[in-house]
């Protein structure tokens, strides 16, 4: 039987042996107390451990002195908000049990099992948390779920015995009959219950095993990144080593000024394209933190202030913006920024300079999956073949040579990478008419890590 299942099956027997509301705190205390099982009293407010017992100082290895002085997100890997967030879900019973990864007192990492749920303790709600180690059971071939295969067995056997009292004590005691009937109902509702938790593992297992595999995928890109990243920024280096060994020899023989203007230009032009390139670097390996954070409510007067921020078109030919209404957008007000920036920079750099340009930002939801809101802005300018519609969004990624040298290849992957953060995606299509149009599709809930 698990841990809280024995915890309840004691508070009935100890009914039908004498129990009263007086002894509810000394029962539960040493229950608490004694109990084999992992178990912690939670202040929900704080994440202060209020109370452990020795189970508990025997499995994390820390004094139990210490453990009642020390918050549960000391213990639990997660950040302190993801911590506080399933707090909330506990206390309010929207979930009662939870796959962890805890840190025990010697800096090995555990993947537990946490059955928590709201108890009241001398007036005050805490929640008594019963915790199983995931890797123990594993490796022990998960007596557990061989538990679980034999639990009916086990509730038709106790279920008998408790019938067979039932029938003896019939005519000598009414009240134990009643208790005795109420224990085999809890027993049902027990196992019935546990049936239910090891369906809840099965898929919190499930659920960690995707999230491992997308970690693995992420660390896998990030390491490519990596590789690539460093190729580029040695080039500006290898070439300002280059250029200024030429001027250093012409200043040795006596050149002059006008000689090595046209390197010391290239030289700078080099400095300025390294430090593109290493800001760059920086927000794109910034961009796996992103959040949707509060969202930004109204998006249209971001698009306007961004495009009057905007250096002045190359060329004389107009640009006209068209801002439809947009509604609310769920992405931290520094992200949205940064993506609708760099999509509406890449339509004035790649525009022809002696043609009209017109940009386009709307909004729909109708014929997306699960209607799922997109943002869209679209170009009348030279558009994307469709067999690069996807290579655009890839690091150093450049169909044309840089018009300027602050422009390194990685905007579109910084932008990729900040909606895959927050389970969103970023894709091209061709406008109507001629051009190139970016749609920024948000998922119905952020999957941060």
């Amino acid at each position: 039987m698990s841990s809280r299942s024995l915890l309840l099956f004691t508070l009935v027997i100890a009914f039908s042996l004498g129990w009263s509301p007086a002894r509810a705190d000394l029962l539960f205390a040493d229950v608490f107390r004694e109990h084999a099982a992992t178990m912690l009293l939670i202040d929900p407010d704080s994440g202060m451990i209020r109370d452990a017992n020795a189970a508990a100082e025997r499995f994390y290895g820390y004094p139990l002195q210490s453990l009642r002085s020390m918050k549960i997100q000391y213990i639990n890997t997660l950040t302190p908000a993801q911590v506080e967030a399933e707090i909330a879900r506990a206390r309010t019973g929207e979930r009662s049990h939870f796959v962890f990864r805890h840190r025990l007192a010697s800096g090995d990492i555990r993947k537990v099992g946490v059955w928590s749920t709201p108890f009241d303790v001398e007036g005050e709600t805490l929640l008594l948390s019963i915790v199983s180690d995931l890797t123990l059971m594993r490796d022990a071939d998960d007596p557990f779920w061989h538990y679980q295969s034999g639990l009916e067995d086990k509730v038709d056997q106790q279920s008998s015995q408790i019938l067979h009292y039932i029938a003896q004590l019939r005519a000598k005691d009414g009240r134990t009959i009643f208790v005795l009937f109420i224990s085999v109902v809890a027993l049902l509702v027990l196992s019935t219950a546990l049936a239910k938790d090891v369906r809840r593992r099965q898929k919190a297992e499930a659920a960690a095993k995707r999230l491992l595999e997308k970690n693995a995928l992420a660390n896998a890109t990030l390491q490519r990144f990596t590789e690539v990243a460093a190729h580029h920024l040695q080039e500006p280096c290898r070439r300002m080593a280059s250029y200024a060994g030429l001027i250093r020899r012409r200043l040795v023989r006596g050149a002059g000024i006008a000689e090595v203007e046209p390197l010391t230009q290239t030289l700078e032009a080099q400095a300025l394209r390294q430090r593109s390139l290493v800001r760059d670097v920086q927000l794109y390996l910034a961009a796996g933190q992103a959040t949707r954070g509060s969202g930004v409510d109204d998006p249209a007067t971001l698009v306007r202030q961004l495009f009057a921020a905007l250096p002045e078109r190359i060329g004389a030919a107009p640009v006209t913006l068209l801002v439809e209404a947009l509604p609310p957008v769920p992405l931290d007000l520094t992200w949205l920024s940064y993506c609708l920036r760099c999509i509406l920079e890449n339509a004035l750099v790649h525009s022809d300079p002696e043609q009209p340009l017109q940009i386009r930002v709307f909004s729909r939801s109708q014929g997306t999956e699960a209607g799922r809101l997109q943002v869209l802005v679209a170009d009348t300018g030279p558009g994307i073949p469709a067999a690069y519609r996807e290579r655009v969004f890839g690091v150093f990624e450049q169909l044309s040579p840089p018009a300027l040298a602050s422009r390194t290849g990685i905007g579109l992957a910084i932008v990729q990478r900040i909606m895959e953060t927050v389970g969103s995606r970023a894709s091209a299509e061709e406008t109507p008419g001629g051009g190139v149009t970016l749609v920024l599709e948000f998922s119905d809930e952020d999957q941060s890590i």
